[in-house]
């Protein structure tokens, strides 16, 4: 629930700046506020996840979180570069992709055995490709094996050929 709040909390920021005027100096405090306090929040329930449910699933949270952070630093980062007079493009896209982000959070593994689930899933279509390429390349060097074989047969009978002619075209000699 508290990638929502951070959600909700950068969309209040970004809407603040939607129309003039801009907030006022306590105004913004306040936004800056509630926007801060989700995002130590959201990493306070991370932290507190103990390494005992699992290496899957906290290595999959701790990817999601950091994302989001990092998209609260694109946003904050935005806010800085064109400053809090209007809301530009990288503002609002900051904003979409935050919120992008903050939404996956539904589709996480709920424990380890989904975590699980969701690597061995990746990793067997992983391999289901490595196998289709390698039956490919059999494939190809299958045909090309029996290109060959057809050549050398060729190649054979040709020079058997040559052989009889010569035997048969050299003039013998008493």
């Amino acid at each position: 629930m508290t990638f929502r709040a951070v959600s909700k909390e950068a969309t209040k920021l970004t809407i603040s700046f939607s129309k003039p005027p801009a907030p006022s100096a306590d105004e913004l405090q306040c936004l800056l506020t509630g926007f801060e306090t989700t995002v130590i929040a959201m990493l306070t329930i991370f932290r507190s996840l103990p390494m005992s449910q699992g290496k899957n699933l906290h290595k999959k949270l701790e990817e999601s979180v950091l994302t989001v952070v990092e998209d609260c630093q694109v946003l904050a980062t935005s806010f800085i570069k064109e400053g809090c007079s209007s809301v530009a493009t990288a503002k609002t896209q900051s904003t979409g992709t935050l919120w992008e982000h903050c939404d996956g959070f539904q589709h996480l593994p709920k424990d380890n055995k989904q975590a699980v689930l969701a690597v061995l899933r990746c990793s067997s279509e992983l391999i289901k490709d490595a196998l289709n390429e390698l039956d490919e390349a059999q494939k190809v060097m299958d045909v090309m094996v029996k290109m060959m074989m057809m050549m050398m047969i060729q190649s054979q009978v040709s020079r058997a050929g040559q052989a009889k002619t010569n035997c048969w075209s050299l003039p013998v000699l008493d």
